[in-house]
């Protein structure tokens, strides 16, 4: 979930204008918060930029954002 960000189902678009992520950074992410059952995409027909339509947080995705905000030091 993008900080200051209210919206609960957004695109890639929106995702690229907010977080300055290239559409790889925000396909590989997106993702891996869907395999972690964070986040629910709908598939991209026509897959341009990004490889879903619209991606929804979902309520894991909350409890998991809220629990670990400002505790992870490290992505690795």
């Amino acid at each position: 979930m993008v900080e200051r960000s209210r919206l609960r189902t957004t695109g890639g678009d929106a995702l690229r204008l907010i977080t300055n992520l290239g559409c790889d950074e925000i396909n590989n992410g997106v993702d891996c918060l869907e395999k972690m059952k964070l986040v629910k995409t709908e598939r991209a027909i026509n897959k341009v930029f990004f490889d879903f339509a619209n991606v929804t947080v979902l309520p894991e995705g909350y409890n998991y954002y809220n629990e670990h905000l400002g505790k992870i030091t490290s992505m690795e």
